[in-house]
């Protein structure tokens, strides 16, 4: 009596296990792609509440910058204890108007953290932390609105996926 030969695997199995892995590898760095953004989001949260407090604190009792950039201060005198480059490696500009800008929401002293070369989700993700930390307005792309910023706000001015968006809030200074 002949019985069969059971060595080894079929070409049908061979595929099966082939499309098994293909798909627990593509879910598995889908899964760490998100996992990595959703970290350099909360280390760009992280980074705003850090630059509201230097500079807060920094200003308290020193004189207000009447105008301009400031990141190159509060590097220099605070050196390594704020970090002005973003999770995706821009650089964060830091302007300060101890004037105000004379109408609407900024007539106090204010400040303006500004994150650049965003995508469209991370321009509307920043946007929202800005919203989140109390910023009194958000500027995405030059246009400032002067009203309650809201996401669909951000949503609808953050241009699409390939382009560079600029958002900065605003802060009044304590």
């Amino acid at each position: 009596m002949k019985f069969k030969n059971d060595l080894g695997r079929s070409m049908f199995e061979m595929v099966l296990y082939l499309g098994l892995i293909v798909v627990i590898t593509t879910s598995t760095i889908s899964m760490y792609s998100e996992s990595v953004e959703k970290t350099r989001n909360i280390q760009a949260d992280s980074q705003i509440e850090d630059i509201q407090e230097k500079v807060n604190l920094y200003y308290l009792g020193r004189p207000f910058p009447s105008t301009g950039q400031i990141e190159t201060v509060l590097q220099t005198k605070l050196g390594n204890q704020i970090n002005l480059v973003d999770p995706w490696g821009s650089k964060i500009t830091v302007y300060a108007n101890k004037t105000g800008a004379g109408t609407g929401l900024l007539e106090d002293p204010y400040f303006g953290i500004k994150f650049s070369n965003l995508d469209k989700k991370r321009c509307i993700n920043v946007s929202n932390l800005f919203i989140q930390k109390g910023a009194v307005t958000v500027e995405v792309n030059e246009t400032k609105k002067n009203t309650s910023f809201t996401i669909s706000d951000a949503a609808k001015s953050c241009t699409k996926d390939g382009a560079t968006n600029t958002v900065q809030g605003f802060f009044k200074k304590d």
